[in-house]
């Protein structure tokens, strides 16, 4: 992701051992001088996660945030391969 996420966009975050998932929004955008700056998420629930750089909401393997947008085309496109999956099972094309 090269563009710079606005403050306000909703995000999901998909969790790990230690940390529940949830959905939150950035609710801040620092900018350094060198390099790219860093986001603050604030989650629903009031959970803080501060200095996630830009990269974090890259497609790859273990991404933890993702913009919610994102999240709900991906779980729809999911739940379609889903219903042709049991409609090919159950003969009910």
């Amino acid at each position: 992701m090269t563009t710079l996420i606005p403050t306000g966009t909703e995000i999901y975050y998909t969790g790990d051992r230690a940390n529940e998932s949830g959905f939150g929004k950035i609710t801040a955008y620092e900018s350094p001088a060198r390099f790219r700056g860093n986001y603050t998420v604030t989650l629903t629930d009031g959970r803080v996660f501060k200095k996630i750089p830009l990269c974090s909401f890259d497609p790859q393997p273990g991404r933890r945030f993702i913009l919610r947008s994102e999240y709900e085309a991906e779980r729809k496109a999911q739940f379609e391969l889903l219903k042709k999956s049991i409609r090919s099972l159950t003969h009910d094309n």
